[in-house]
């Protein structure tokens, strides 16, 4: 159907995600050898290039992301992935609607206007709040609270050049995973997983208008604060807090116990425990320090 070379053994797979994510049945999109390498998954789809490795190969010759989603439309067409970019048929049920195969747990909260996708689960003790949507395919574990007019499992925002060189849109194939005892403030948007899920796991709390992007994995008890938006395929370990209009840019990881403060621009990855701030994500006291002789020079001018 791709057109592709296969260098290895035909293997049976279920979906296709990226080579960090992959697993054993996985076709794993890879940048280059060393991720072809590393990979769980037994089949790799990757360009052009030598892989020392016990691995199925399957060749491209377009971009990468170009082969990525043509992989994707033919395993949406054989009917192994779910195609997100039908839109929803929705059933009017009480105050809220709500599309196919949808389970609702007990003591669940349903606010008007609310819109459930398909093959949603919200277990038990859930509170959804007015005019929320929930995309088809999310799963949302017990004891979550969201807020009015929140977002989850929003379009992946992912864009791939054409061969005419057109920006085009790619909703994504994954789906979005909420942790128990999680909190969601209001007007916050979470995107679906482009290849794999979005994570939250449980006990977190996410403030009102927070962006999470596509494929992000944050860990347990961690707090982001209002207005802060997180770029695709980062992951948060356990026990961060992200402070409000802080921005975390793409593939960047933030390690256990790590403090952001607010307006930061995180731009690399954090090792643990530490605390950062500024517009370049920098340790904080050596900023505080920094500043603090800025403004010292300023004076002595002004003098």
């Amino acid at each position: 159907m791709l057109n592709y070379d296969l260098v290895g053994e035909d293997i049976n797979f279920s979906s296709i995600s990226y080579a960090k994510d992959a697993c054993e049945t996985d076709i794993a999109v890879a940048q280059n050898a060393r991720e072809a390498n590393s990979t769980k998954a037994k089949a790799v789809l990757m360009k052009a290039t030598f892989v020392d490795a016990p691995k199925t190969i399957i060749y491209c010759y377009d971009d990468i992301t170009q082969a990525m989603v043509r992989a994707c439309s033919a395993l949406i067409y054989e009917g192994l992935l779910e195609d997100y970019s039908i839109p929803t048929s929705y059933k009017k049920q009480g105050d809220y609607f709500i599309g196919k195969n949808v389970q609702i747990g007990h003591s669940c909260t349903i606010q008007p206007g609310a819109c459930i996708g398909n093959n949603v689960i919200i277990e038990d003790n859930c509170v959804i709040g007015p005019n929320v949507t929930i995309g088809s395919g999310t799963i949302i574990k017990k004891n979550i609270v969201i807020g009015a007019n929140s977002v989850i499992g929003a379009d992946s925002f992912f864009h791939y050049a054409d061969e005419k060189g057109f920006l085009v849109p790619f909703v994504g194939v994954g789906n979005v995973f909420i942790g128990a005892n999680t909190n969601i403030g209001a007007n916050t948007i979470i995107q679906r997983g482009t290849l794999s899920c979005t994570k939250i796991d449980s006990d977190c709390v996410i403030g009102n208008n927070v962006d999470i992007g596509h494929d992000v994995k944050i860990g347990k008890n961690c707090k982001i604060v209002s207005l802060t938006g997180i770029a695709g395929n980062v992951v948060i370990g356990n026990r961060v807090t992200i402070y409000g209009h802080s921005s975390v840019a793409n593939h960047v990881v933030i390690e256990d116990d790590v403090i952001v403060m607010g307006r930061t621009a995180v731009t690399k990855s954090i090792k643990k425990g530490y605390v950062v701030s500024g517009p370049w994500g920098r340790d904080h006291l050596a900023e505080k320090k920094m500043f603090a002789k800025i403004n010292k020079m300023f004076k002595e001018k002004e003098r």
